[in-house]
């Protein structure tokens, strides 16, 4: 197992790369809407709590625009002037396949639990990795897109 180092400078954050992968672990968050399917896709949006989290994703995604500075990029992260949501909201993907979703979820217990049942304004704790940046060929765009890993709902 080999572990990457960080190209961008942070402070002690959870942060771990693993073959170009970018992930952060433990992070704190609500649920702002519960999973919901586009296209055959699942998503979740989580509001982000930590600071320190939500430096790091910009930092990823400004040291993205830096290097290819002559195209669209749709950022990762809401924020307040940005369909009138509230800040620091951050949209992932779950993957899903087979009819189920293929992450584990945990009650405050830490027994299984559907991610169905993740109602809004939970609490909870969140691992996640940048997926990629994808590409929109019609627009000529790239947006940051970010991958649930582990969900754990946290106690009030």
């Amino acid at each position: 197992m080999d572990i990457i180092s960080c190209p961008i400078k942070f402070s002690s954050l959870p942060i771990f790369y693993f073959k170009d992968k970018f992930f952060l672990n433990d992070v704190r968050c609500s649920i702002v809407r519960k999973p919901y399917e586009v296209n055959k896709k699942w998503y979740i949006m989580i509001k982000i709590l930590d600071n320190n989290i939500i430096d790091s994703i910009h930092k990823t995604d400004e040291a993205f625009i830096s290097k290819f500075s002559n195209t669209f990029f749709k950022k990762s992260m809401f924020t307040n002037c940005d369909l009138d949501l509230t800040p620091n909201i951050l949209i992932c993907k779950i993957p899903y396949r087979y009819k189920k979703f293929e992450i584990s979820s945990f009650d405050e217990d830490g027994h299984f639990m559907s991610c169905y049942d993740f109602l809004i304004n939970d609490l909870v704790s969140c691992d996640i990795s940048h997926a990629c940046f994808s590409s929109n060929t019609s627009s000529h765009s790239y947006i940051s897109s970010w991958k649930l890993l582990k969900i754990k709902k946290l106690k009030l």
